[in-house]
């Protein structure tokens, strides 16, 4: 299966990322890193839960099919164990899929759980990847996750209060907006240019700044 990172961005457009951040970083002191990963948890509970939601179903309707068989023949002493067989062979078989397939995973998390897991990923790679150690306290991450299709971006304290929240609700609606319209990898510069213009307007180049930190982090 295609790394979900790659399918929503290439090689080339990680490199436009790139030198977007690059070049927004000219104009302030800032740190903007912007960070997308093919999904922020594993889900196991979702995983074994759709397994035997998936094994039941299937278990039942074998079951059915044999009451039916036994009109004609009668019962049969393996019969009983055809439910508890089916519903095995059912689950271990839809727990590999959902090795190769995780979006049939996807209807049994809920959408909070989902957004606590994004926004603690979020966290662990804001301080996981030096964020919070910049000269001025103005790191802010971008952070994408492709499974659950949110995003969250954290503001270290230097520049988020100089904006406040509503500022970074706009960079998560510009992101957003542009996976929906198909437009993922414009819609992410857009933000990053939205972010930058935030940084250059309180924390001005310096001179003798330099780039600390990665421009663009992907983890498939």
């Amino acid at each position: 299966m295609k790394d979900p990172v790659r399918r929503f961005f290439s090689e080339a457009d990680q490199e436009r990322i790139r030198d977007r951040v690059r070049e927004i970083e000219k104009t302030t002191s800032g740190e903007l890193v912007p960070m997308i990963v093919s999904a922020s948890s594993h889900y196991p509970g979702a995983g074994a839960l759709g397994a035997m939601v998936f094994g039941f179903a299937v278990a039942f309707l074998a079951d059915v099919a044999l009451g039916f068989a036994r009109l004609w023949r009668g019962f049969q002493p393996l019969d009983i164990w055809l439910f508890p067989a089916v519903f095995g062979v059912v689950f271990f078989a839809v727990l590999a899929l959902e090795r190769f397939f995780p979006s049939l995973k996807r209807p049994f998390i809920h959408d909070a759980d989902s957004g606590a897991e994004v926004g603690e990923a979020a966290f662990a790679a804001f301080y996981r990847h030096g964020l919070a150690h910049t000269r001025n306290r103005t790191g802010i991450l971008i952070f994408i996750s492709i499974f659950e299709r949110k995003v969250h971006v954290i503001a270290d304290e230097g520049i988020h209060a100089k904006v406040g929240d509503d500022s970074w609700k706009r960079a998560v609606e510009l992101v957003v907006g542009g996976f929906k319209s198909g437009r993922p990898t414009e819609a992410v510069c857009d933000a990053i240019a939205y972010c930058g213009k935030l940084l250059a307007e309180h924390f001005p180049r310096k001179r003798g700044d330099t780039d600390e930190l990665d421009n663009l982090i992907v983890e498939p």
